[in-house]
């Protein structure tokens, strides 16, 4: 199509070339407007060219791009065999102030192992606490599989049944997956939440803009550490719409209805939640854009209220913020919004070596406004509901491919007894 279109502009320069001679007295050189004609023509050939140089260059990204996401998963998983896979190895070890340290065995399996069929899990044990956790997951895919569960399309039934120690923010959410890197913190953490998990999910992706998620989950909570003994037993269902509009932007709603009595679920509750992601190309380099609005919308204990995604450790993690403690700006209504600014080396490229190293600038800011309705206000939150919570960055990404290092710093509400002005963060894509 291009070649034709190359074709057809020539022809129209010709023609207009031709209408002008036919109009210019005989004295008129023919090869001055001959020259016109060639000149224009290789202007075109050099946009066809460079059209096909940037079509290249973009293929060879994705290429390398796919070439490191497959080189952290060969470190992060070992393989034993080509039926199973033993790991994380980022997990075998870590540590918390309610356990101490924490030893951590697990794996997957494979489609060799079965095409439809998917297990992973790990046990794991705490120290001090002597405590023992665990999880299990089983999946079952209506398609067969090249080697994971995950890949397009995703249409799957799955049972998980989990016993874990996690942050507040968890409780409603998927736990995190948290290892050695990320328990180190830059504060001291001692109010957790251990929680015994039953979860079953279908999972049905019509194509590649839409997907659809049903789960039903109990949960037995109860807090640990230096703050209020509290126990209950919750129950609900979750609805989930995904869309994808284009190939990074996806758009998401959710739904979840804790029902009392219900399988022994001692609260009502309801939570909605909105999100919108997607990566925006500048003039230089793209823009990340990460922004959710929630509400939860009952009377419920203040485990159920919604927490900020709180990142307390020295390595950064995406869709947190940096410099929030662990429940500092509780809330039921809350926006957020995150930006993150790749400039793709418009600056650093100008240096050798760490062109070479493939490094990129980057600039990012995030902000949380949330507010707490009366009927929940247990006066744990710190937040003015007039004025949102801000933090920015700057720092180094893409460094070989796999790693970033940010300067954070946190623009208000300074003057808390909880606040950490600023700090650095590094970050790992293991």
């Amino acid at each position: 199509m291009r070649r034709l279109g190359s074709i057809v502009f020539a022809l129209a320069v010709a023609c207009t070339v031709s209408a002008q001679i036919s109009q210019q007295p005989d004295t008129t050189n023919l090869a001055e407007y001959m020259a016109v004609v060639d000149s224009m023509l290789r202007i075109e050939e050099q946009k066809e060219m460079e059209r096909e140089m940037a079509a290249l260059l973009k293929a060879q990204q994705q290429l390398i791009a796919e070439q490191q996401r497959q080189l952290a998963e060969n470190i992060r998983y070992l393989k034993i065999g080509d039926k199973f896979e033993f790991g994380p190895i980022t997990r075998l070890l870590m540590r918390n102030s309610v356990d101490g340290v924490r030893t951590r065995i697990g794996g997957r399996s494979t489609a060799n192992l079965h095409p439809q069929l998917f297990w992973q899990g790990y046990v794991s044990r705490g120290f001090k606490s002597k405590q023992n956790y665990f999880s299990s997951q089983i999946t079952y895919t209506f398609d067969k599989k090249q080697k994971r569960p995950d890949e397009y399309p995703q249409r799957s039934i799955s049972w998980l049944a989990m016993r874990e120690l996690g942050m507040p923010s968890e409780i409603l959410r998927k736990a995190s997956d948290e290892g050695l890197l990320t328990s180190l913190r830059w504060t001291s953490v001692n109010q957790f939440v251990r929680y015994n998990r039953q979860q079953a999910s279908i999972e049905y992706e019509w194509n590649k803009h839409l997907k659809n998620r049903l789960q039903l989950t109990t949960n037995s909570l109860a807090t640990v550490g230096n703050w209020e003994r509290v126990e209950f037993h919750t129950a609900d269902i979750a609805l989930q719409t995904e869309i994808r509009p284009t190939r990074h932007s996806v758009v998401s709603l959710s739904h979840r209805t804790g029902i009392k009595g219900f399988l022994k679920g001692e609260h009502d509750f309801n939570l909605s939640e909105l999100s919108y992601s997607d990566k925006l190309p500048l003039w230089h380099g793209s823009l990340g854009i990460d922004a959710q609005a929630a509400a939860q919308w009952n009377a419920v204990p203040f485990l159920l209220l919604c927490f900020p995604s709180a990142n307390m450790s020295y390595f950064s993690e995406c869709s947190t913020f940096s410099l929030i403690n662990n429940y500092e700006f509780a809330n039921d209504r809350y926006l957020q919004l995150m930006l993150n600014w790749d400039l793709g080396g418009v600056f650093l490229s100008k240096i050798n070596l760490l062109r070479q190293l493939g490094c990129h600038e980057f600039l990012g800011v995030r902000t949380l406004w949330g507010t707490v309705s009366d009927k929940n206000n247990y006066h744990i939150s710190q937040m003015d509901g007039t004025k949102p919570y801000l933090e920015c960055s700057a720092g180094i990404c893409n460094i070989l491919g796999i790693m970033s290092i940010e300067y954070v710093r946190r623009l208000n509400y300074l003057n808390l007894p909880t606040a950490h002005k600023q700090g650095i963060r590094i970050g790992i894509a293991l």
